[in-house]
């Protein structure tokens, strides 16, 4: 048939080797965005973190008020 690979055709070493070659580059690649996403969404949750606890404490102040 044209076009069907045939799975017992050799690779040379050279292209076995720049196949992998690009493999491990394109997980680099991914590992590093990955990180990248991960450090701002740290970031993002301590931003929020410190929000709510400053929401939190005025409201606390306030029912404080309120009830003295």
């Amino acid at each position: 048939m044209a076009g069907n690979d045939d799975d017992s055709t050799p690779v040379s070493k050279a292209a076995f080797d720049e196949a992998i070659d690009k493999m491990i580059k394109l997980i680099s690649d991914i590992g590093k965005k990955v990180n990248t996403e991960v450090a701002s969404v740290r970031q993002d949750y301590a931003l929020l973190s410190t929000s709510i606890k400053n929401v939190q404490t005025q409201l606390l102040e306030k029912q404080g008020r309120f009830e003295s």
